[in-house]
């Protein structure tokens, strides 16, 4: 606990020092009345945007190396860290069988586009075709919102969203879609206003399901 809260503490120093330099760097009169705690507001509010990453990175040692086919499940471990995620198993008592849907959004979510660490944000809608698990209602927002808190392209983040989900969610059909506005390509390049780009995922074995969910989210959107 204690090396935890020391690894903590040692980013939190090395993000204001990083701030103060951009501030150095891009602020005229710094440091004046506007400016002097600015250093610590920026590193606060990257600690916050990128709180995931963050975790994932002060995690590392416990995770061990991590290939491409292992990441999701690594990604997994750093979200049950985060947060308390309640897993049921379907029975008799939900009635839940292959002719039920789930749809849940839109869900708000703000994150950092890789490219340029420029925010993105915008709305997730998750539709599933209960099988072996669920998940308490609210838990499908805080994946949802605390996976998108690291600096990745949208569809990356569709993706992986629903191969999390699925690692919650025994064998069943997922379909996650993303509509986010990008203000790298809004405030800098082409200059494009309140364009939104959407980007969709599908996860599992029964392909017509995942079409029925697709349309739940079209219908719904």
């Amino acid at each position: 606990m204690n090396e935890m809260i020391n690894t903590k503490q040692a980013v939190n120093q090395e993000l204001i020092k990083i701030a103060e330099q951009l501030l150095t760097n891009t602020y005229f009169n710094y440091p004046d009345e506007h400016t002097k705690d600015s250093a610590k507001r920026i590193a606060n509010y990257w600690k916050e945007i990128m709180q995931f990453s963050i975790a994932k990175i002060q995690y590392k040692d416990e995770l061990g190396y991590i290939d491409p086919e292992s990441e999701i499940k690594a990604d997994k471990f750093v979200i049950d860290k985060l947060i308390n995620v309640t897993e049921f198993d379907i029975d008799n008592t939900y009635s839940i069988n292959s002719e039920h849907g789930l749809l849940i959004g839109p869900i708000r979510v703000y994150s950092l586009c890789s490219h340029h660490y420029a925010p993105m944000f915008g709305t997730v809608y998750i539709a599933v075709d209960l099988q072996n698990k669920l998940l308490g209602l609210s838990k499908y927002a805080r994946i949802a919102k605390i996976y998108a808190r690291q600096p990745i392209v949208q569809e990356l983040y569709t993706n992986n969203l629903a191969k999390l989900l699925s690692l919650y969610l025994e064998n069943s059909n997922i379909v996650v879609l993303t509509k986010f506005r990008h203000l790298c390509m809004e405030s800098r390049g082409v200059n494009v206003e309140n364009s939104e780009t959407i980007y969709y995922s599908m996860h599992g074995k029964d392909e017509q399901k995942k079409k029925e969910l697709f349309q739940l989210i079209k219908f719904n959107m």
